[in-house]
């Protein structure tokens, strides 16, 4: 989706956006999304993560080392995240 020296997650939203288009039955209902989204460190901003809720997707994202746990919509799901 992106050249090597973007970083994917410029283009998250044009990712699910296509997945949302694509993942249709015969009728034209969405038969699949994600219920939860893991990424590494460089998909965590603030940004991410409420795009990811307002969409219903739980992001399993993890912390920075100088950032707050308290700092985040979401509490970070390490068993998850490794799973």
């Amino acid at each position: 989706l992106t050249p090597g020296q973007a970083h994917e997650s410029t283009v998250l939203d044009t990712l699910l956006d296509g997945a949302e288009e694509s993942l249709l039955d015969g009728e034209g209902k969405c038969i699949a999304w994600p219920f939860a989204l893991g990424g590494d460190i460089g998909y965590r901003a603030d940004g991410i993560d409420e795009y990811l809720l307002e969409l219903g997707i739980r992001p399993i994202i993890s912390t920075t080392e100088n950032e707050g746990r308290d700092a985040r919509p979401v509490e970070f799901d390490r068993k998850e995240y490794r799973r």
